[in-house]
């Protein structure tokens, strides 16, 4: 094998290879074994910086001198005291909510007593039991169920709602504005009284022809002509393409 036809990595690899056992070799002959040692055993250069001594006594002064720091508030804008409040608005979100739900059913078996109750606009519902809470209001407890009432006690003191009635049906809605308003009914005839006959409606007119959309007798001529010019047309050219055969008349006997 030539020296050209080996590649470049495998004669990196090889010289790696041997300063690795030439290393190996000094290391077992004692390279670095013997370091000669400083003077007195410690290492010759600079001496280290000495600290001063700590002072004695107190390392705060008296309060009097820090008078400045409260006079000077250093993180107020203005650089001058402000009274503040250790009050967080935690304090109004530990008050309970207002109760505010209404009753819809009652239900009393001998099996179990409960009510269920929904907010005002009718997005949500509970049922509770006789000594439990609605989910909403957990600080108020039912404590009387009655058929057609319900009394909750809570932090406000006892509360009783009263059984929602259904009333019939929604209200009817108010007319827009400028609309007119609907005639009042007509009142019951008297007992006797002949009743009104209503009139007919009169017949309604048929609806007037329009002269303009009638057709004109001198174009109906123009189109039948012209329909016969076409099928004589047709005829002739079907006469022509289709000759009448012509018969021979027979040759007279020669007289013998």
């Amino acid at each position: 094998m030539r020296l050209d036809d080996i590649a470049p990595r495998t004669l990196l690899t090889g010289a790696f290879a041997a300063w690795a056992v030439a290393a190996w070799i000094l290391a077992l002959a004692g390279m670095g074994g013997r370091l000669p040692e400083g003077r007195g055993g410690a290492i010759a250069g600079s001496p280290l910086p000495t600290l001063p001594k700590a002072t004695a006594g107190r390392s705060l002064g008296p309060l009097a001198q820090y008078g400045e720091i409260s006079a000077r508030p250093l993180l107020a804008t203005d650089r001058r005291p402000h009274a503040f409040s250790l009050v967080t608005g935690t304090a109004a979100a530990d008050t309970p909510p207002d109760f505010d739900l209404v009753l819809t059913s009652v239900l009393i078996t001998p099996q179990a007593r409960l009510a269920i109750v929904q907010k005002p606009d009718g997005s949500e519902a509970w049922r509770v039991r006789v000594g439990e809470a609605p989910d909403s209001q957990p600080n108020w407890h039912l404590v009387e169920l009655q058929p057609r009432s319900a009394v909750f006690e809570g932090p406000g003191g006892r509360k009783e709602l009263a059984l929602r009635v259904y009333d019939g049906g929604a209200a009817p809605a108010p007319a827009p504005p400028g609309s007119i308003p609907p005639a009042p009914p007509m009142p019951a005839p008297m007992t006797g009284s002949p009743m009104p006959v209503p009139k007919s409606a009169p017949t309604p007119a048929p609806p007037a022809t329009d002269a303009s959309a009638a057709p004109d007798p001198a174009q109906i001529e123009q189109i039948r002509q012209r329909i016969e010019a076409r099928r004589e047309e047709m005829r002739r050219r079907a006469s022509n393409a289709n000759p009448p055969a012509t018969v021979a008349s027979p040759t007279p006997p020669a007289n013998r």
